[in-house]
C-alpha cells in the first residue's frame, strides 16, 4: 500500500491499498487509476509518500466520527518483511554457499529499496555447476517457487552477463 503524510510533522494523510503505478512530475505524485494518471500529492516539498506492505490501519476518530490527526509513528506500520515479497521469478545474488545445510544457498533480493535474506534449496545443474567451480558468491541467479511459497525457493540457473 501507499501511504501518504505531511512532511513537516508526518501526519497521516491517506492510504492507498494495493501497489499501484505512481510517477512523480512538476513536483507531484500521480496515481495510476483505471488507466488515467491522477494527482495524489500537490507538492512533494510539503507531502510525502511511501510503500508499507498491505495492512489494516485505525484512525482514531472523536466522539461525533470525525478523524483525529494521527502520525505514521504513532500508526506502527509494519515495514516489508521477507514473507512480503511476491514470489514470481526474479534475479538475485548469491550472498553465500553452505553445502552442510539444507537450504544450501542464501541468495540477496533487492525489493522496495530494502535487503532481503532468502535461503534456497538448488536445482542439480546448479549443484553441478558449483562441484565444476563456476558458480561462486557474487554470482547472479534466476530464483523461483514452488507453489508460490516465500519459504520454497529454488535456484534454477546462473545467469550470464555476456558471451
Amino acid at each position: 500500500m501507499i501511504v501518504l503524510y505531511l512532511k513537516n510533522n508526518n501526519q497521516f494523510l491517506q492510504a492507498v491499498k494495493g501497489f499501484p503505478e505512481l510517477k512523480e512530475g512538476a513536483n507531484k505524485l500521480y496515481i495510476e487509476v483505471n488507466g488515467v494518471w491522477k494527482v495524489a500529492i500537490n507538492d512533494l516539498t510539503k507531502a510525502g509518500y511511501k510503500e508499507y506492505p498491505d495492512q489494516g490501519i485505525t484512525i482514531p476518530r472523536d466522539e461525533e466520527g470525525n478523524e483525529l490527526p494521527i502520525t505514521l509513528a504513532e500508526l506502527n506500520l509494519r515495514d516489508f518483511e521477507a514473507l512480503d515479497l511476491p514470489t514470481s521469478q526474479h534475479l538475485a545474488r548469491i550472498k553465500s554457499i553452505d553445502v552442510t545445510k539444507a537450504k544450501p544457498m542464501t541468495v540477496t533480493r533487492t525489493y522496495q529499496g530494502i535487503d532481503f535474506d532468502i535461503p534456497c534449496v538448488v536445482t542439480q545443474n546448479i549443484k553441478d555447476q558449483y562441484v565444476e567451480g563456476k558458480i561462486q558468491v557474487g554470482d547472479i541467479v534466476i530464483v523461483a517457487y514452488c507453489d508460490e511459497r516465500i519459504d520454497d525457493a529454488i535456484v534454477q540457473s546462473k545467469v550470464f552477463k555476456s558471451w
